[in-house]
């Protein structure tokens, strides 16, 4: 499943589409106040950034890390690599 198709299936669950790194710091707080997080890491660049705020805030996160053999990490310089996770993985982590 492709982006452009999980983001449709989504979407038409209800789910709206944000680019934190396009809000302010402001925006990102209400945004989080009153949402289901769901946030993908590819295995190279795992950074619990959102994860803190969600759980300062007590909101519902949920994590879907791409597929596998390599342990994650934080490499800093990898944060522009893609994300492969699959459609189901992200549809499981809505509904576990």
């Amino acid at each position: 499943m492709g982006e452009e198709a999980l983001r449709a299936g989504l979407e038409a669950q209800g789910f709206v589409t944000v680019r934190l790194e396009e809000r302010s710091w402001a925006e990102q707080i209400a945004l989080f106040r009153a949402a289901r997080v769901v946030e993908l890491f590819a295995r190279d660049y795992v950074n619990p950034g959102y994860w803190r705020v969600a759980a300062l805030g007590g909101l519902d996160y949920r994590p879907v890390l791409a597929a596998g053999p390599d342990a994650p990490r934080e490499e800093r310089t990898a944060n522009g690599t893609d994300i492969a996770v699959g459609g189901g993985s992200v549809l499981a982590a809505l509904t576990g």
